[in-house]
């Protein structure tokens, strides 16, 4: 290969475009919002049910609620009461698209 082949010069190429912040903002973004959304909702769903059928299997077979329930619950009322609407990213995905 000849070196003239590998020699390019700026000039060869078009000027980026400078775009104003709401040009930018209106042009199409490959956005997760909504998978994620729906993964978080699922997932806590599913939290649900499963720290729901532990506690009444516990109370119907008579038995007390040891440490490591109290860290469910615990981890459970986290994630419904971070910020106000039930989920932290919730509230983020809110403040800059609601």
């Amino acid at each position: 290969m000849s070196s003239a082949a590998n020699n390019t010069s700026p000039d060869q190429y078009a000027a980026p475009v400078a775009l104003t912040p709401a040009e930018l903002a209106a042009l199409p973004h490959d956005s997760q919002d909504v998978r994620l959304l729906a993964s978080i909702w699922t997932l806590g769903f599913i939290a649900t049910v499963f720290l729901s059928l532990r506690i009444y299997c516990r109370m119907t077979k008579g038995q007390r609620l040891w440490w490591d329930d109290a860290v469910l619950i615990a981890s459970w009322v986290r994630l419904f009461s971070h910020n106000k609407p039930p989920f932290g990213i919730l509230s983020y995905h809110c403040a800059f698209k609601c």
